[in-house]
């Protein structure tokens, strides 16, 4: 799941970046296309299955909590500083590309040029936060932009560095009902406080609290499900069918839960006592080799893959600075995407992996069973 959601968030930033966003006609069509391209259900889908491996990590390997963070830091920063170094050196080409690409007037090449503005006026502000993950914490009013500019997806990426650092408490706080309720409040307090921060693509811990406490809860109704093997699998596939129906209720997320539910509902085998050829069919898709493959280097995949877009389209426009979107776009798609891929798996086997285990190393981590960085 991992590796299929960060290749559709880097396809549509290519779309976007190529002035492909949003159709030029409306109907239920362009609003297809707007949600494939804006891939909020993809990062949504990230959150839900990040509250799920972390709470399992920490359920299955219990450790200090300095330990647990030397390894969270490991497996996440490595990586991440190497791809905000490199954005830092684009922002020259950013701040070129807004101002002549042919296709300038496109929306998200204006959002491109705000965005450029406020990282060109305060850079070392903007490096220094990003430097320390907390950079969607900050207020509008502290630092506008703070959530994307640099390396754009980093939001989400601060997002999940807040979560880490809560997480412990979190599982703590579950465990008794008053636990419960504080977290309750705070998600709440987040929900109707988010103004206050406004920043786009708001990354404040609180303000995504209830995504991460529903993998939460799925990462504990799986732990229940494994102690009891003789459990019907219908009775898995009606309350996980329930548990959704109230989400969608109360929280309208349709296509990120929808996502999250079909992927949950395999991995628990909720299918095996309805339409089980579905069960297998959603199952072949997450086991293929592609995917499999895709989910190991997704975390590079997820951060570098915006460096890479502006590094190809720069080089592009200076080569003939009259292509046009369509030549572009073929040439991101067909020649483009290749190399990331290959620069991503290349990450992934050089900087990720060995920085993972000298993590497991320091924090004194012997057992097998490993939660990846999952939100973009």
């Amino acid at each position: 799941m991992r590796g299929w959601l960060a290749l559709w968030v880097a396809v549509a930033h290519i779309l976007c970046w190529c002035g492909y966003g949003r159709l030029s006609r409306d109907g239920k069509l362009g609003q297809i296309w707007s949600e494939f391209t804006a891939a909020d259900a993809a990062v949504e889908t990230f959150i839900i299955l990040s509250g799920f491996a972390i709470h399992t990590l920490l359920r299955r390997e219990p450790q200090s909590y300095g330990r647990y963070m030397i390894g969270r830091f490991f497996r996440i920063y490595p990586v991440y500083a190497i791809c905000l170094l490199m954005s830092l050196a684009l922002l020259p080409a950013v701040t070129h590309l807004v101002a002549y690409l042919p296709w300038k007037a496109d929306y998200y090449i204006g959002w491109m040029g705000l965005i450029s503005e406020n990282q060109t006026a305060h850079p070392m502000a903007h490096a220094f936060w990003h430097s320390t993950l907390l950079h969607g914490t900050l207020p509008k009013s502290f630092l506008n932009y703070a959530t994307t500019t640099l390396l754009k997806p980093a939001w989400s990426i601060s997002l999940e560095w807040q979560f880490y650092l809560a997480a412990p408490l979190i599982a703590l706080m579950l465990r008794k009902s008053t636990g419960v309720a504080v977290l309750i409040a705070a998600a709440l307090f987040g929900r109707f406080t988010q103004g206050i921060w406004a920043n786009p693509d708001n990354a404040f811990l609180l303000r995504w609290l209830p995504m991460f406490l529903i993998g939460i809860v799925c990462a504990e109704f799986a732990a229940w499900c494994e102690q009891r093997e003789d459990l019907p699998r219908r009775h898995g596939m009606m309350i996980v069918g329930i548990g959704i129906g109230l989400t969608l209720f109360l929280i309208n997320k349709p296509i990120s839960f929808g996502i999250w539910t079909l992927g949950f509902s395999v991995a628990i085998g909720a299918w095996e006592g309805f339409f089980p050829k579905v069960g297998n069919l959603l199952g072949g898709m997450m086991r293929m080799r592609v995917a499999q493959w895709l989910g190991a280097l997704s975390y590079p995949l997820y951060l570098l893959h915006w460096p890479f877009i502006v590094a190809m389209i720069s080089f592009l426009h200076r080569w003939d600075p009259g292509m046009g979107q369509k030549g572009v776009l073929l040439i991101l798609l067909a020649i483009g995407m290749p190399m990331l891929l290959l620069s991503a798996w290349a990450m992934h086997i050089w900087i990720e992996k060995p920085f993972m285990r000298l993590g497991k190393r320091l924090s004194g981590r012997t057992a097998k069973v490993s939660a990846e960085p999952v939100v973009p």
